[in-house]
């Protein structure tokens, strides 16, 4: 009798010693994912690395090499991704986070030419998305992967809008976040997925659609910081007093996971769409001193600067920063190109 309550024991301990463990990796697991999404990239990789390090979970160590590698790639290091992540790599995760690595490191070598982005655009991401399905059917529509290629084409479109526009006008590009769409809907429970589903519906103006998703990502957990982002978007878009509710969300997250360039972004345009333009040019000038490597920073400061009727000379002056700090950025790229038609046309009128 005594053997066997000592045995009882033991294994009770070991099983509640396991169940401990489980719960200080899923805490730990929370909190690092939330921190990714909150646009605190550093810290993400930072508690990544340190659970890594602790974990004796296969699982674990992978969702931190996953998040570890998405946070490199947030931080415009894609080179680390693509030298650390073979291009042979079986897992699902790792192999979603490499292409989309491979997909940046390419697309960053055709940023500055405009004109060579339009002729070689198509063909640079056909070289990539050529096998899209090919590669689904091989990693049987893993939900990382769907969402890297997902966000190859959201990212290919935010890219081409700039220059399409600026060379031909008024052409309709939302056939790439059609086609986001239409590898995302087969991941209906992912939440990553999911969120990058409402920015598709969004993006082409689909808010009801982008109010329906959001509820279902509320269904599957409705305390994910993913959802309650999503969330803040979509009130956003629908204006009026919902743009208020989308501040305090935004607000929110910053006072638990810490302030980020994106969380500031974010409440500086809910500033703007309120109309609190002193608001906004003060929150414009913080993240200038404290957010100076983000280039939605600076336009955002260009912007607030212009509504606020400041002197030439402090436009001026940001959009001097913004085409020495991000001369690749889309944003510059198009302004570059529309200064040299300006000149052109001014020519035109003094010949």
């Amino acid at each position: 009798m005594y053997v066997h309550t000592v045995k009882f024991s033991t294994r009770f301990v070991v099983l509640r010693g396991l169940a401990m463990t489980s719960e200080l990796n899923c805490d730990a697991v929370f909190e690092m994912k939330n921190l990714y999404y909150t646009g605190n990239y550093y810290d993400c990789s930072l508690k990544a690395t340190k659970l890594k390090e602790k974990t004796t979970s296969i699982d674990v160590k992978l969702q931190c090499d996953y998040f570890i590698h998405r946070s490199n790639i947030a931080q415009g290091m894609s080179s680390i991704t693509l030298a650390d992540i073979s291009a042979s790599e079986a897992s699902p995760e790792l192999f979603a986070v490499r292409m989309v690595a491979e997909y940046l490191e390419r697309t960053e070598k055709r940023q500055c030419n405009p004109f060579h982005t339009l002729h070689y655009a198509h063909f640079t991401l056909a070289d990539i998305v050529q096998n899209f399905t090919k590669i689904a059917n091989r990693f049987h529509w893993n939900s990382a992967v769907i969402f890297a290629i997902a966000k190859i084409f959201h990212h290919e479109q935010v890219l081409l809008l700039f220059i399409i526009l600026r060379l031909f006008g008024g052409v309709n590009t939302d056939n790439k976040y059609e086609e986001s769409l239409r590898y995302l809907h087969v991941c209906e429970k992912s939440l990553d997925c999911l969120y990058l589903t409402t920015l598709s519906l969004l993006a082409v103006g689909q808010v009801v659609e982008a109010k329906k998703t959001v509820a279902k990502m509320h269904r599957l957990d409705d305390d994910n910081v993913i959802a309650h982002m999503a969330s803040a978007a979509v009130k956003m878009f629908l204006g009026n007093e919902n743009i208020q509710d989308a501040f305090y969300i935004f607000k929110e997250l910053q006072e638990k996971y810490g302030s980020s360039a994106l969380l500031q972004n974010a409440l500086l345009c809910c500033f703007v769409l309120q109309g609190k333009y002193d608001d906004a040019e003060e929150m414009a000038n913080d993240n200038m001193k404290n957010f100076s490597q983000n280039p939605e920073v600076f336009i955002n400061a260009i912007v607030v600067s212009l509504v606020q009727g400041k002197s030439y000379e402090t436009v001026k002056r940001y959009v001097h920063l913004m085409k020495e700090k991000f001369a690749c950025h889309p944003w510059t790229t198009d302004l570059k190109e529309k200064e040299n038609e300006f000149d052109k046309l001014c020519e035109t009128f003094t010949a």
